[in-house]
Order: structure tokens, then C-alpha cells, then sequence
């Protein structure tokens, strides 16, 4: 009953939309349409001249055509202007609201679209589709802005404080230099972290593709992060094989894996949490899972966490943390030609945040990988 109702509905659409003429073919139309009423009422007023005087001599036959053809010609293009003037007055309202978005810049403005599904609807709509992207671009550019530099504003803050006091008082120049050295440090990532994005919208991050072992390289990443999950008394499970050979730039590879084991160190349960790191290969495709066994993320929560600068809970992020991590990781998998994603909580392994990375294990960054 269902699959007749959404049948019958797609075709009573496909009708309307099928039912519309073209904006050309109206102008067609109605042009075609007066001149056959111009030329029917003239001709008609010489037949009906012709028959009422009995006939015309050559000359006054000459006279009328010298007179009714001019006429003829003056009213069609008359009548061709008033008719294309009505029939693009859609076409100076969309060149007006452009000029008004350009002269004051305001991008929320929309070109007024009119009901009927012609070529001048089509256009209209498409300008207001550039515009809500457009408006959505600026809109985060401005965003990300203000962010980077709310970001940057605090340690530089801290260096120069640092600084004045270390001039003030030789006693504490020592612990100033450790302090502006933490704070420098933590700039420098920053900024690093702000140029890979760049880079990578710009569409400049160009992977160095070559073989890798997937499963070593991740294993001596964590080998790095013991320590770290050591003092949180995080136990970290590894589901790989011993080989898994692929084509990839090992170093993005490498970036990927420290951001969300970094993600769940911070985020996951601690003490006594467990994180988890599978990966195998599927069809043409690596694919990399990092859960762990925290509260998770909540739904509303599930889209932002790719924003920049984005951070669910503060409270447990740290002051080292930037909000960027997860940013970093979806441009460096798009780079790659891949995907990431958020697991929903019924398919996370531990019941926590589960992101799984897809990317291609043959190195071939131009095909798209399913999710």
C-alpha cells in the first residue's frame, strides 16, 4: 500500500513539473499569438473593404499594402517588446538583487523566485544556492578567525607577562623561561595545526604516496603513547594484523592515528578505561576504528565535533587542547581520498566515541572510498 501511495505521489509530481512550459516556449507562444491576431484583423478589414467597393484598381491595392504593411511591422515589434519586456522582467529583478548583494554586501539577501518552473526559476534558484554557500563560507572563514585568534591571544598573553616578570625579578627568570617555552610550544602546534587546515582546504596538502606497514606504524605509535596512558591507567587494546601493507603517506597516516588516540586518552574513561584500535582491510580500502569505553558523545553533539575549534566538554579537554584535533584528522583523510566518521553509540565496540577512518589501500586518492 505504501510502495502504490509513493508511486502515485511521484507521478502526480513528475506530472506538475512535466505540465509547465518553458519560459521561451510562453514567449513563443504569445508572440506567434499576436501576430496571427495583427495580421487575421488587417487582412480581415482588406477582404471586407475588397468586397464591399466592388473590387480595387491596382494603385489603391498598392496604396493600402504601402500603408497596412508599415502598420503591421510597427505593431509586431510593439507588441514583441511589451511581450519580452513582461517576459524577463524575472531577469531584471535577479540582475537588481545582485547588484544590491554586491553594492552592500549582504549576503542573507535572496532573489525572489516565482512559481512558475521555467529557465528564470532555474536561474534563480541556483544564484540563491551559490549565495547560501556563499554565505555559509563567510561565515566560518569569519568564525575561524575570531577563534584562531582568541586561541593564539592567550599564550602570547602568558609569553609577554612572563617576559615583564623575568625582567623585574632575576629570582624567577628561570621558571618564567619554562613557562614561555610551554606557552611557545603550544603556539607553535597551534599554528601548525592552522596551516594544515589551510593547506588543505586550499587543496595544496598533496599526499607523498608510498608502501607502508599499516599495522607497524601503529604500533609504534602506541608504544609512544604508553606513557601518557599509563599515568591515566588507560589500557590499550590493539586488533591488528601482523602485516597490513598499503599505499598511503605514512606520515598523514601517522597524524591521524596520535589525533584520536589523543581524543580518547582525553575524552575516554579514566582510571581504569580501555581503549580500542582495530584495522583491516576491506575490498581496495584500510579501514582504522579508535573506540573507547567513555559516556560518549551525545547526538547533538555527533556533527560539530569536526568543527573547528569545536570541544564537547572543556571541563575535560585541558589546556593543551585547541579543539582542532579532529579537524586536522578529517582534512588529512579527505586529502587521502577517504572518509571519517562518528559511530553512533549502538555500534561503538566499547560503548564510547567510536571513529572509523576509510581510506584507499591502494593509494588511489581520486576514488571517493564508501563509508
Amino acid at each position: 500500500m505504501n510502495t502504490r501511495k509513493a508511486v502515485k505521489e511521484a507521478a502526480e509530481e513528475a506530472n506538475i513539473k512535466g505540465s509547465g512550459l518553458t519560459n521561451t516556449a510562453k514567449i513563443t507562444i504569445w508572440y506567434t499569438m499576436f501576430l496571427v491576431l495583427i495580421s487575421g484583423s488587417l487582412m480581415g478589414a482588406i477582404i471586407y473593404v475588397y468586397n464591399h467597393k466592388g473590387g480595387l484598381g491596382e494603385d489603391a491595392e498598392l496604396n493600402i499594402f504601402a500603408i497596412l504593411l508599415p502598420a503591421i511591422l510597427a505593431l509586431a515589434a510593439f507588441g514583441g517588446y511589451l511581450i519580452t519586456r513582461q517576459s524577463f522582467a524575472p531577469v531584471r529583478k535577479i540582475i537588481e538583487t545582485t547588484d544590491e548583494i554586491t553594492k552592500d554586501g549582504d549576503l542573507s539577501r535572496r532573489i525572489p523566485i516565482g512559481k512558475s518552473r521555467d529557465e528564470i526559476y532555474d536561474l534563480a534558484k541556483s544564484f540563491n544556492t551559490m549565495f547560501d554557500r556563499l554565505e555559509d563560507m563567510v561565515r566560518r572563514e569569519k568564525q575561524f578567525t575570531a577563534d584562531a585568534s582568541h586561541e593564539l591571544r592567550t599564550p602570547i598573553a602568558v609569553i609577554q607577562s612572563q617576559s615583564e616578570y623575568a625582567m623585574e625579578d632575576e629570582d624567577y627568570a628561570a621558571e618564567a623561561v619554562n613557562v614561555i617555552n610551554r606557552e611557545s610550544r603550544k603556539m607553535s602546534s597551534l599554528i601548525t595545526s592552522l596551516l594544515m587546515i589551510s593547506r588543505s582546504d586550499a587543496g595544496r596538502m598533496i599526499p607523498d604516496i608510498e608502501l607502508t606497514d599499516a599495522s607497524e606504524l601503529i604500533r609504534e605509535i602506541l608504544l609512544i603513547k604508553k606513557a601518557a596512558a599509563d599515568e591515566l591507567h588507560v589500557r590499550i587494546e590493539v586488533n591488528l594484523p601482523e602485516v597490513l601493507d598499503i599505499r598511503t603517506d605514512d606520515e598523514m597516516l601517522a597524524r591521524i592515528v596520535v589525533n584520536l588516540v589523543d581524543n580518547a586518552l582525553k575524552y575516554g574513561r579514566h582510571p581504569y578505561g580501555t581503549i580500542r584500535i582495530s584495522g583491516y582491510l576491506q575490498e581496495n580500502d584500510f579501514v582504522l576504528t579508535v573506540s573507547d569505553d567513555g559516556e560518549g558523545i551525545k547526538e547533538e553533539d555527533m556533527e560539530r565535533v569536526w568543527e573547528r575549534f569545536y570541544q564537547v566538554d572543556e571541563s575535560r579537554s585541558g589546556e593543551s587542547s585547541s579543539g582542532l584535533g579532529l579537524s586536522i584528522v578529517q582534512s588529512l583523510v579527505n586529502s587521502l581520498g577517504g572518509s571519517a566518521v562518528l559511530l553512533g553509540k549502538e555500534e561503538s565496540e566499547l560503548g564510547g566515541a567510536s571513529f572509523r577512518i576509510r581510506i584507499p589501500a591502494d593509494g588511489d586518492i581520486k576514488r571517493q572510498t564508501k563509508q
